[in-house]
């Protein structure tokens, strides 16, 4: 009986250790699964955070990228911006040069009168030919007028027709007197100057062509002498311009206008 109850209580100390195990056992595995899980979670948040890197730094790049190609752009748009302007300021300072050169090379003309000191002066005709002999000189000279080398001093020019010189288009510009020869001639008979009105230059067959007429051409360059008729005007000469481009402009300058030395087209790069 004593024995049947050792063993009983063996017995039952058995059932309760593999009871025990078996509980270990159970418990393993449940421990186990949620480890794995756990490292499974934190390697996917690891691989995530490494793409959202790897994506900002492509995004970054991609920025850097963009804003070079723009500063590259703007560099060269800038470059070719200061070529142009360099190629401009090269020519004009080649046109200043070849101006002043021509300026230092030319003869000094005689000192510009005012309107004033012509007006004053008008008593004594001073006087400039175009396309006549200097024979007639000397009769000016007699009279008591005086011959004139430069169109912006004279009170009267003297032809035989109309002709299209830097001398006749600057005086019939500003109105002076244009006179045909014969108010030399008749003066010289007279032993003075005669009036000049009576002999303003006539050239029907010119007048024809041209279709104007002398007497109205003065006396409208005349009435607006202060604001002559390329007043606020500006004229730019190609290289083939005939007359010269000196001349040319002396003759735009003459009617009020300005000519311009270099034309610059601005355009987009």
């Amino acid at each position: 009986m004593k024995e049947d109850k050792i063993n009983v209580d063996n017995n039952q100390n058995l059932v309760d250790t593999k009871s025990e195990n078996s509980f270990k056992t159970e418990e393993k595995p449940k421990t186990g699964k949620k480890s794995k899980t756990k490292v499974k979670s934190k390697a996917e948040e690891k691989s995530k955070a490494e793409e959202k890197s790897k994506a900002e730094e492509k995004s970054r790049k991609e920025e850097y990228k963009t804003e070079g190609k723009s500063k590259t752009k703007e560099k060269s748009t800038s470059s070719k911006i200061e070529i142009v302007i360099e190629k401009v300021n090269n020519k004009k300072r080649k046109n200043d040069n070849i101006i002043e050169h021509e300026k230092e090379s030319k003869p000094k003309k005689s000192r510009i009168m005012t309107d004033e000191e012509i007006e004053e002066s008008v008593d004594v005709p001073r006087i400039i030919f175009t396309g006549i002999d200097d024979q007639y000189f000397d009769i000016v000279r007699d009279l008591g007028g005086s011959i004139e080398e430069s169109w912006e001093n004279c009170t009267h020019l003297v032809t035989d027709k109309i002709r299209r010189t830097v001398k006749f288009l600057c005086v019939l510009a500003t109105g002076k007197k244009i006179v045909s020869l014969n108010w030399v001639k008749a003066s010289k008979k007279a032993g003075k100057f005669l009036d000049p009105n009576k002999y303003i230059l006539k050239d029907p067959a010119s007048e024809k062509k041209w279709k104007f007429t002398m007497k109205n051409s003065l006396k409208y360059a005349h009435d607006n002498r202060n604001e002559p008729i390329f007043t606020g005007l500006t004229f730019y000469m190609t290289p083939n311009t005939k007359p010269p481009y000196d001349e040319m402009e002396t003759i735009i300058n003459a009617a009020g206008g300005t000519v311009i030395i270099e034309y610059i087209y601005i355009f987009k790069l």
